[in-house]
């Protein structure tokens, strides 16, 4: 099963959808460097090589969100959303 999951502001996962059946195969070259990207970014982040400096508060355009990373809690006034 694939699981497809946002985190809010506050942390909190949302199931977004379940897919039974997952693939990373391409049927167009769109798709293929959508899928590419995915996993390049998805191994930047995991970095299993360790070669991410240990203070970093991004890594790929994505912002850390522990060890200090930049998280804002902080909601903006007046403005009501659904999560």
């Amino acid at each position: 099963y694939g699981y497809d999951v946002m985190i809010d502001q506050d942390l909190k996962p949302w199931l977004i959808e379940v897919n039974a059946s997952p693939s990373l195969s391409a049927d167009t070259q769109a798709d293929h460097d959508l899928k590419v990207g995915l996993l390049e970014d998805m191994l930047d982040v995991i970095d299993m090589e360790k070669k991410n400096a240990p203070n970093q508060e991004q890594i790929g355009g994505f912002d850390l969100i522990y060890q200090g990373g930049p998280v804002k809690r902080e909601r903006p006034v007046g403005v009501s959303t659904f999560l």
